[in-house]
Formats: C-alpha cells, structure tokens, sequence
C-alpha cells in the first residue's frame, strides 16, 4: 500500500483530500448499516400496524 505523501504525488491530490477519502468507505458502510436498522424498524412497525388493524376488523363469522 502506498504511503499518503506517495500517493499523493501519483495523483495529485491533496494529503487533505487522499485522507477524506481513506476514510469515505467506512463512513458509507456505517450509513448502510443504519439504514438497514431503519428499514428493520420501519418493517416491524408496519406488521403491528397490520395487527393492529386486522384486529379491528369483523372476522366474518359472527351471525
């Protein structure tokens, strides 16, 4: 792997910049994980709602 101030040069592009960079995919992954823990939640927050209102309504046996 190159050093920064290597890479750098190859590039030019700024240490500033290389270094935002280097840590960009992690903070992506990081988004992606919360992401998918919301739409679990959202998920699960649905089939309650589903519940919740399959339970309100007349079950069609009743004479």
């Amino acid at each position: 792997m190159y050093k920064v101030s290597e890479f750098a040069k190859l590039t030019r592009l700024s240490k500033e910049t290389l270094r935002y960079f280097s840590n960009l995919e992690e903070l992506l992954l990081q988004k992606r994980q919360r992401m998918k823990r919301q739409i679990r939640e959202l998920q699960e927050r649905m089939k309650e709602l589903d519940v919740f209102l399959q339970s309100g309504k007349p079950s069609g046996n009743h004479a």
